[in-house]
């Protein structure tokens, strides 16, 4: 189990050595560099957590696109098992980046170093076929910069769940992000924020948001009973809590 920052940077030195090895190259702040052809560009039909891929209302796998806008517990298990699941990724249409927890309040290194986890996993997805979209998660104003390793006018995505909608068009913390990174599209993922979706209109962000998973279950036509369960982990434990990656530790 992951239960240390050391443990992280294990996985993170891991998953790096598995890239160059395959002829990923790295900015100066250590960050994997993928070519623009790696990176999904159509729309997809739907967008779902990787966790409810086999709910009863997805429908063609091609059309769809997985997240992982979702609890870490649910996360973690993802990056132990991301070479596993393999065949799983490559029936979809592709996979947006990882979105393991980063905010604001956390230190400045830590924040750095799940951003480098998420974009880390992203390529060893990218790098075996997936295609993959990249995701705007950040900390602090300071982490932006690691945004930059990532091609401009690709796929974004970013997902609305857990944070308070802007106030007001005086908070440019979002818009500054997308700015920066200069989305081909852009895809929203969660509930509806009226303000972030002005801003985007307002600077042309060609942009389409996708209804949270929780709203679909609850719509009155899939009982939460038929949530689908994650398969449990190659040594028949379940797949809960956080796990060193036994690929890349």
């Amino acid at each position: 189990m992951i239960s240390s920052l050391l443990d992280i940077v294990m996985t993170v030195d891991g998953m790096t050595a598995y890239l160059q090895d395959r002829g990923v190259g790295f900015d100066e702040k250590g960050f994997p560099l993928l070519a623009p052809e790696m990176f999904l560009d159509e729309w997809p039909i739907d967008m779902v957590p990787f966790k409810h891929r086999n709910a009863p209302f997805v429908g063609d796998p091609s059309d769809t696109l997985l997240c992982f806008f979702a609890a870490d517990t649910d996360l973690y298990p993802r990056i132990d098992r991301v070479l596993d699941d393999l065949p799983e990724y490559r029936r979809f249409k592709g996979a947006v980046m990882m979105d393991a927890t980063v905010t604001q309040d956390m230190d400045l290194e830590w924040q750095g170093e799940i951003m480098l986890l998420n974009q880390l996993f992203m390529s060893v997805l990218a790098v075996n076929n997936v295609p993959v979209v990249a995701n705007l998660r950040t900390g602090s104003r300071a982490t932006f910069r690691h945004l930059d390793a990532i091609p401009q006018n690709v796929m974004w995505a970013a997902g609305f769940l857990g944070c308070a909608p802007l106030q007001s068009n005086e908070d440019s913390f979002f818009l500054e992000k997308v700015l920066r990174v200069r989305p081909s599209k852009l895809i929203l993922y969660g509930r509806q924020d009226k303000t972030a979706e002005e801003q985007l209109n307002r600077f042309g962000i060609n942009w389409r948001r996708y209804n949270h998973v929780r709203e679909r279950y609850f719509d009155g036509k899939v009982k939460d009973s038929d949530r689908e369960n994650d398969p449990p982990a190659p040594d028949g434990s379940p797949n809960e809590g956080i796990m060193l990656s036994s690929h890349f530790s």
